[in-house]
Formats: structure tokens, C-alpha cells, sequence
């Protein structure tokens, strides 16, 4: 989803991508790398309603994976925290 996001906003255009389990995001990493994509940012945490940690994970694959399931204790962040903190645009 990130790859298609960042061809579609273009070189001007920004995409935040949030990817809070640290195997997924080496493996997203790479791609925004081999792709040359300059625009993507890609975020350690997982978006959520507070500011803290929670559990990540699942069963099957990794898009089965969600807050509350799993054993990987992962950051999560409000949108209004990483705007405050200039880490992501209004």
C-alpha cells in the first residue's frame, strides 16, 4: 500500500506509512529503498486513541496482525502527538 500511495502523490506529495512490528518494517524499509522513494516516511510506531505501548501481533500472516494481539510490545501514538512534535504535517 505504501509503494502504490507514493507513486500516486507523486514526488511533491508525502506518505506516512506506520509500521510498528520490527521485522514488517525492515522489509518495508528496503522496498522504500529499492524503490527510490523519497517521499515515504516510515514510522516505528502504530497509530491509537493514546500515547504509550501495546501489544502487536497475531496469527497467520502479518496482515492479520493488530493492536492487542501478539506478543511484540510496539509504541503507539496519537496523530495529534506527531504533529505536535513536527513529525508529521497538519
Amino acid at each position: 500500500v505504501t509503494l502504490c500511495a507514493a507513486r500516486r502523490v507523486g514526488p511533491a506529495g508525502r506518505v506516512h506509512a506506520f509500521e510498528p512490528s520490527a521485522r514488517n518494517r525492515a522489509v518495508l524499509e528496503r522496498h522504500v529503498r529499492w524503490n527510490r522513494l523519497e517521499n515515504v516516511t516510515v514510522h516505528a510506531e502504530a497509530l491509537s486513541d493514546h500515547d504509550g505501548e501495546a501489544d502487536f501481533g497475531g496469527t497467520g500472516t502479518s496482515k492479520m496482525f493488530a493492536l492487542g494481539g501478539g506478543g511484540e510490545r510496539v509504541p503507539v501514538r496519537r496523530a495529534t502527538t506527531l504533529v505536535a512534535e513536527g513529525r508529521c504535517a497538519p
